[in-house]
């Protein structure tokens, strides 16, 4: 019985801990490489999860918002992005380290990068 438990336990309950774990809210630091406005930004993402597939909202300084949805793979998360209601489109990689998310995004059709660091709000 206790070996059935525990393998309970190793197969079920700890991936869930494991992958439950980057679900919340953070505050995002980044840059935009983009000209107009571009520079540095903050902001907040909500993070959630269902099943192996994420979703998030970016809500940012300037009072615009994006939306995301996300799969991950080992310690990297890998969002398609939809900014301005539609009128961007991007990817954005995340490295898991943590409470803290960090990584490269891009716009499509363009051809430079920008950055974003999130840390999680209440870690």
């Amino acid at each position: 019985m206790k070996v059935r438990s525990s393998l309970f336990a190793l197969l079920f309950v700890l991936p869930t801990c494991i992958f439950a774990g980057i679900v919340g809210t953070y505050t995002i630091k980044g840059f935009d490489p983009d000209p107009a406005p571009g520079g540095h930004y903050t902001g907040t993402i909500a993070i959630s999860q269902n099943g192996g597939v994420y979703t998030a909202q970016w809500l940012f300084e300037s009072g615009e918002t994006a939306f995301g949805t996300a799969v991950r793979k080992d310690d990297t998360l890998s969002f398609v992005f939809n900014e301005d209601f539609g009128v961007d489109y991007g990817t954005q990689q995340y490295k898991i380290e943590g409470d803290t998310l960090h990584g490269p995004w891009v716009r499509f059709g363009e051809n430079r990068k920008g950055y974003e660091r999130l840390t999680k709000i209440g870690s």
